[in-house]
């Protein structure tokens, strides 16, 4: 959340932040010299966001992708719940030791994953949604 804010303060100060690389390349008014040591002081979270947004660029609005995994992260969240509740059946049938059982809580697991990249990617899509203007195309889109 800080590379958010200060990527937001640094926007109405007038500063241009980018990537180039591993370092983090800032150009702006003297007034914001303060901002622009802030800046680098959380150059990683900043970074991320950065890149984030230049991912996003590519892959439509972000608010389609958005729509798109929030009905994912909803249906794989269906998906875990009867996952669970078949283990939790599995399990009191045959136990959690058994070859098969295991077979299933794997399976169950990567499911689990591919969730939590799901709602991970949609936080930070939310997150750079907030940065960019709300009536932004991307370059996608544009063509």
């Amino acid at each position: 959340m800080v590379g958010l804010a200060l990527l937001d303060q640094a926007r109405k100060a007038g500063l241009e932040v980018r990537v180039n690389g591993d370092l983090l390349v800032l150009r702006g008014p003297r007034s914001a010299e303060s901002l622009a040591r802030d800046l680098l002081g959380h150059k990683d979270q900043v970074r991320a966001m950065l890149r984030l947004r230049e991912r996003s660029e590519y892959n439509g609005t972000l608010r389609d992708e958005l729509a798109i995994l929030r009905a994912r992260c909803g249906r794989l969240n269906a998906r875990l719940d009867a996952g669970c509740a078949f283990l939790t059946d599995l399990a009191e049938r045959i136990g959690q030791e058994s070859s098969e059982y295991d077979h299933y809580f794997i399976e169950w697991e990567k499911l689990l994953h591919e969730y939590q990249a799901a709602c991970d990617r949609m936080d930070c899509l939310e997150l750079t949604e907030k940065i960019r203007p709300k009536e932004t195309k991307t370059c996608h889109s544009q063509k």
